[in-house]
């Protein structure tokens, strides 16, 4: 979602299958996505204009009817001091690790080009509070300069697990 004028662009909808992958691209001030199954089949693309905004974040909407943002203060629930509840763990690669995203033995450098966003889907006062509820991989973040713009980037969207704890969620 663009943090400025709040126009939106759709990754992922519905329940997804481990390995779905989304490729998100900026051009100008439109945003553009290709999605395809593990497979690699194409399944579709969507575009949203930004309208120049160089602010970006992620939000996740849910079959109960709720939205969470990357930016816990837009997300309408507190905790007990309240504060503003964070939906959303990110964890970055820094090269030390490795991972094996899909199971089958092949492990990858998690670099500090990569993504482990981890979302809670419930509002806090009936959460698990596991983070659990859709796990996604972001690889590839590449910002490229242009002339008249703040950052033109790429950005491969890999579902990592898709962990969900009901087939319905969004």
């Amino acid at each position: 979602y663009d943090l400025d004028s709040g126009a939106k662009l759709e990754l992922f909808s519905g329940a997804a299958s481990s390995g779905a992958k989304v490729y998100l691209n900026l051009t100008g001030n439109t945003f553009s996505t290709a999605l395809f199954d593990a497979n690699f089949n194409f399944l579709g693309q969507n575009t949203a204009d930004f309208g120049g905004s160089s602010a970006f974040g992620f939000y996740l909407s849910t079959p109960q009817g709720n939205t969470f943002y990357s930016q816990a203060e837009l997300n309408g629930d507190q905790d007990n001091d309240g504060e503003a509840d964070d939906h959303l763990a990110t964890f970055q690669g820094n090269g030390q690790e490795y991972l094996d995203s899909n199971g089958d033995g092949n492990f990858f450098q998690f670099n500090d080009d990569n993504f482990i966003l981890a979302w809670e889907d419930l509002s806090f006062s009936s959460s698990d509070k596991d983070y659990s509820d859709m796990v996604v991989m972001v690889t590839s973040f590449v910002p490229v300069s242009e002339p008249g713009t703040i950052a033109l980037f790429g950005l491969g969207l890999a579902g990592l697990g898709m962990a969900r704890k009901r087939q319905n969620k969004a």
